[in-house]
């Protein structure tokens, strides 16, 4: 064989077990073929051993919960309620980036489920003062176009938060501003 066909790898499947994509590519696969019927797998992921599945399987499950039944539907949350809080505590580690983008792809699934239980969960995230205030922003945003007023007094916590914050650059302080503008939205929008 000449030396570019042994530089190019195999086209005959080869041994997925090998590719660090397979299992992202599988879950796709199920996703699509299964629907709602993939959700064991998908809830079954463990999102701080493999990245590419985890993102798969953050977003699969935010999509399927609009067709889930209301017990799929509490499963659903519950396991992306568990990733974020598992994620946000490792994204201080070695793995911190792929950790913070797993928790900010589970506040963004969390909002897709878009019911007041998930409302009730992304407010007590919110409430937690760890919670980086990118990603308490983005929660405000969410909680606001949810129209979850309930969710009124940890946005108010919150707004405090920021306004204690610090901001050592201008980067920072823009990431303040826009969390100190979605706060006010929202307590303007609730306050009614």
């Amino acid at each position: 064989p000449s030396a570019s066909a042994a530089a190019t790898p195999p086209t005959d499947g080869g041994d997925d077990e090998e590719s660090p994509f397979a299992a992202q590519e599988a879950l796709k696969q199920a996703l699509a073929q299964e629907g709602i019927g993939a959700l064991p797998k998908l809830l079954a992921v463990d999102v701080a051993k493999d990245g590419y599945a985890a993102a798969v399987a953050i977003e699969g499950l935010g999509a399927l919960a609009a067709e889930a039944t209301p017990g799929d539907r509490a499963k659903i949350r519950g396991r992306l309620t568990e990733i974020l809080r598992s994620e946000e505590k490792r994204s201080g580690g070695a793995d911190g980036r792929g950790a913070a983008g797993n928790a900010a792809m589970a506040i963004d699934a969390l909002l897709a489920v878009g019911d007041g239980d998930a409302a009730k969960a992304l407010a007590k995230e919110l409430a937690d003062p760890a919670i980086p205030v990118h990603h308490g922003t983005t929660i405000v945003l969410g909680l606001t176009k949810l129209n979850a007023a309930e969710t009124l007094p940890e946005i108010r916590d919150f707004a405090k938060r920021v306004a204690g914050e610090r901001a050592d650059d201008d980067f920072e302080k823009q990431v303040l501003t826009e969390a100190s503008e979605a706060c006010e939205k929202a307590i303007a929008t609730f306050a009614r």
